[in-house]
């Protein structure tokens, strides 16, 4: 078992009850999908587990977590790729050979080699949260979290995010990856969560939490057949 959460319970300063008695676990290689509406808790569970705060009630028992945040920038500390990711190597003890080679690696991974020296600032919003990957690898985490990863991406750099997140699956990296766009990534998913107001309300495989009425904890089916122009309207009935 590589993280194990027990009646994990989250309330802050103003009284606001952000988690409720969550209990699962998971074993080395899971891939698990954590589905749920802005606002159902999934942000605040993420940072118990990266151990960045700490429950008000319950136990957590996990391995080292690295983090991509949804906000990738806020990751980015060197100027060009190759300086933000050998600045992480650095900080684990290699020395700064040593740091470059393994980095134009973690690079080659991530598939931003042939932009390894440049401006890190002027990167797509894809290609920085491949640099985050990058990142999180050069610390070799136990556990991967990945926060609302598909936020403000086009359709390319979702793509080339889903290969990657392929890619780390068929290595049995173990995966955390909380998303209210389930229909980019459940496929991939040996484990299903649905978080609704601060509470799981399914856990289990993906082929049977898909029969869910998604729509009740503010998840879109990605099952509904679009017929017509009528179709393509998120709101009530035209």
């Amino acid at each position: 078992m590589i993280l194990d959460l027990n009646q994990i319970s989250k309330t802050f300063p103003d009284g606001t009850e952000a988690l409720k008695n969550i209990t699962f676990s998971l074993e080395s290689g899971d891939f698990c999908v954590i589905g749920g509406a802005n606002g159902s808790g999934k942000s605040v569970l993420m940072s118990l587990i990266a151990k960045l705060e700490n429950p008000t009630s319950g136990k957590i028992t996990t391995e080292y977590a690295g983090l991509v945040f949804q906000e990738a920038d806020s990751q980015i500390l060197g100027e060009t790729p190759i300086e933000d990711v050998c600045y992480s190597l650095t900080n684990t003890g290699l020395k700064p050979a040593a740091a470059k080679e393994k980095a134009l690696k973690l690079l080659e991974k991530v598939g931003l080699r042939e932009k390894a020296d440049h401006n890190a600032r002027t990167l797509s919003g894809g290609e920085k949260r491949r640099l985050a990957v990058a990142n999180v690898l050069a610390l070799e985490p136990n556990i991967i979290i990945f926060d609302e990863p598909f936020a403000n991406l086009d359709w390319k750099s979702v793509k080339q995010l889903c290969n990657l997140l392929l890619e780390l699956k068929s290595q049995g990296k173990t995966i955390i990856l909380l998303t209210h766009e389930i229909e980019k990534i459940l496929a991939l998913a040996n484990r299903f969560l649905i978080l609704h107001k601060g509470e799981i309300v399914f856990d289990g495989n993906p082929e049977t939490g898909i029969k869910e009425n998604l729509e009740n904890y503010g998840i879109k089916n990605p099952l509904v057949e679009y017929k017509n122009l009528k179709d393509l309207f998120w709101g009530d009935s035209l």
